[in-house]
């Protein structure tokens, strides 16, 4: 958690000092780039412990549209159309790459769905709908919303009759 919460810290300080140097939100590639660059330079000095936090950075560019990155501890920053994290991440990241292949630019609903089958694959488990949590940040609504137990049992449902 003292990772994460320097992250954060370190994340609004910098969305801070490019706002006020340059007037505008900084674009979220170079956020992911410059947290990048930070946890890289960590790797290279002994006296700073490497932060152990796989770090997702989503943010909606004016003219990028959505954008997702992925920077690892040692300071890889990688871009996404969708991402998976954790012990079976590979397994997910096939299953995510080989779902985009056939539906490369999904609805909401549909990304809702597609994030949802990808652990019910992965981790071959039927999830109830207190089971899960889904936020949902959308280039129609940028605030964050958290799904409801009603609205995740709806996908749920929609995904058990596809099957």
């Amino acid at each position: 958690p003292t990772d994460s919460r320097e992250i954060a810290t370190t994340l609004r300080k910098e969305a801070y000092d490019f706002k006020f140097d340059f007037g505008y939100d900084v674009p979220v590639d170079i956020l992911a780039q410059r947290l990048g660059n930070q946890h890289q330079s960590f790797t290279q000095n002994a006296g700073m412990r490497i932060r152990a936090v796989i770090t997702f950075l989503i943010g909606i560019d004016e003219e990028k549209g959505p954008q997702l990155y992925k920077i690892d501890p040692a300071g890889s920053v990688t871009g996404y159309s969708a991402c998976f994290a954790g012990p079976k991440d590979q397994e997910g990241m096939n299953h995510l790459e080989k779902q985009m292949k056939q539906k490369p630019e999904p609805t909401k609903n549909e990304s809702i769905q597609l994030t949802i089958s990808a652990l019910q694959h992965v981790l071959s488990a039927d999830f109830k709908a207190t089971d899960l949590e889904v936020g949902v940040v959308s280039s129609d609504n940028v605030e964050f919303q958290k799904l409801t137990a009603e609205q995740i049992e709806e996908h749920l449902n929609i995904l058990h009759d596809r099957d």
